[in-house]
């Protein structure tokens, strides 16, 4: 059958690589966990003044995930964003299929993430 086309032998079965069907995938609920740091400013207003140096000092066992909660949006604040930013978008008429369905893809990404664990320490 493939004699003029110098194909190697086999070439023609069911079992050639080529002739192979990918298997389709399985879908699995999975957790996933991110561990992220980032070293930032935040600001207390919850310190004395040391009668010897006169510099200020801040009790070792402070709270500093309420200054940071004050402050800063957080992941989840960023992220509730994002998905406000895409839903904007998402309402626009000019999208192409393409970017919608991007759109779409990001903001699923963007939803359902809880934090386990908010630890804030002096560095």
């Amino acid at each position: 059958m493939y004699d003029n086309y110098h194909y190697p032998p086999g070439a023609d079965t069911p079992d050639a690589p080529w002739n192979q069907i990918d298997p389709e995938p399985v879908t699995r609920e999975c957790e996933v966990t991110v561990v992220m740091s980032k070293k930032m400013d935040i600001d207390t207003i919850d310190y004395y003044i040391d009668d010897e140096d006169g510099y200020p000092r801040i009790e070792p066992m402070h709270n500093w995930t309420e200054d940071y909660r004050n402050q800063y949006n957080g992941i989840q604040g960023l992220l509730g964003k994002l998905i406000e930013y895409i839903d904007k978008d998402l309402q626009r008429d000019n999208l192409a299929s393409d970017q919608r369905q991007e759109l779409k893809f990001l903001r699923d990404e963007a939803a359902g993430w809880d934090i386990d664990d908010l630890d804030i320490n002096e560095s």
